[in-house]
């Protein structure tokens, strides 16, 4: 089922599956919103990456000598998540584990989203509760795809991501959607970056180290951008399919692909950008998407 909501300025629509954002239109958007519509060539709006983000290595991982099933991204993306607020600009969604996520993830918890409007904002908060009795390892990670170009008229290459502010960032390795250990700087002294024929044939490109907190996507002729909040999260990926078929993804990850090889690329406890949670404890995870006129 999908709800809506709107502000005055902008409106949402998100679906209980997956509590995934559907759409999210106004302030000068075309009549597709400014969110890609989940087209043949990639089926999605704007996943939540829960407990993990990307692959685990040979799509499983191991609790006390125990294997599990590893879905790319993690389950929440999948699963029915119950409405449990609604207002005028605000839902607020809920996930428990069930029998599918103990067959995948072994911890009881409370996955909690909160989609509001707020002016040009659309804020998606994503609180995690460790319900069970041990420690819970998490990750997390936001797939929003944002329509690119904005409007029919325009092209790709009349785009380009600028950071806050100027970057010397770290390029992280992936190859088949795995970590390979490997690391490369990339951007250098850069907070402009065109977007160019090429650039995402070898797949997405996961950094580390930012100083800025925020990059957004970005007319270069008229400076109309769509901004991601990016301070609270120790990885950026930048993503789309190959020869740019319409949207581009800007993902504030507090997680990473698994890695490709050694002794703890099966462990939880001991991947990238992990939070250990105690029996009780919470955390939080906020993307921030602002509409820049």
């Amino acid at each position: 089922m999908t709800y809506k909501i709107s502000n005055g300025i902008l409106t949402m629509e998100a679906a209980a599956k997956g509590a995934e954002i559907q759409s999210l239109k106004g302030l000068g958007s075309g009549p597709d919103g400014w969110l890609w519509n989940a087209g043949e060539i990639w089926p999605k709006h704007a996943p939540l990456c829960f407990p993990w983000g990307g692959k685990m290595l040979e799509g499983w991982h191991e609790v006390a000598g125990k294997q599990y099933i590893a879905d790319q991204h993690g389950f929440a993306r999948d699963l029915e998540h119950k409405l449990v607020e609604q207002q005028a600009n605000r839902l607020h969604f809920q996930l428990k584990d069930n029998e599918y996520t103990q067959a995948r993830f072994p911890w009881s918890f409370v996955l909690d989203t909160v989609h509001s409007l707020e002016q040009n904002e659309l804020l998606t908060t994503c609180t995690v509760t460790n319900t069970d009795k041990t420690k819970m390892p998490v990750r997390f990670g936001f797939h929003t795809a944002l329509l690119c170009p904005f409007t029919a008229d325009r092209s790709f290459t009349d785009y380009q991501f600028r950071f806050e502010k100027k970057e010397s960032a770290v390029r992280v390795i992936c190859k088949e959607g795995l970590t390979t250990g490997e690391e490369t700087p990339i951007f250098t002294n850069q907070d402009v970056v065109p977007l160019v024929a090429g650039m995402f044939d070898d797949d997405s490109i996961c950094l580390k180290g930012l100083k800025s907190t925020w990059v957004q996507l970005e007319d270069k002729a008229t400076g109309k951008a769509l901004r991601l909040d990016i301070a609270q999260f120790g990885r950026v990926v930048l993503w789309t399919k190959p020869n740019f078929p319409g949207f581009i993804c800007i993902e504030p990850w507090d997680t990473q692909p698994g890695l490709n090889h050694g002794a703890t690329a099966h462990d939880l406890m001991q991947q990238p950008c992990v939070k250990i949670l105690e029996p009780g404890e919470m955390y939080t995870w906020t993307q921030r998407l602002s509409i820049i006129k």
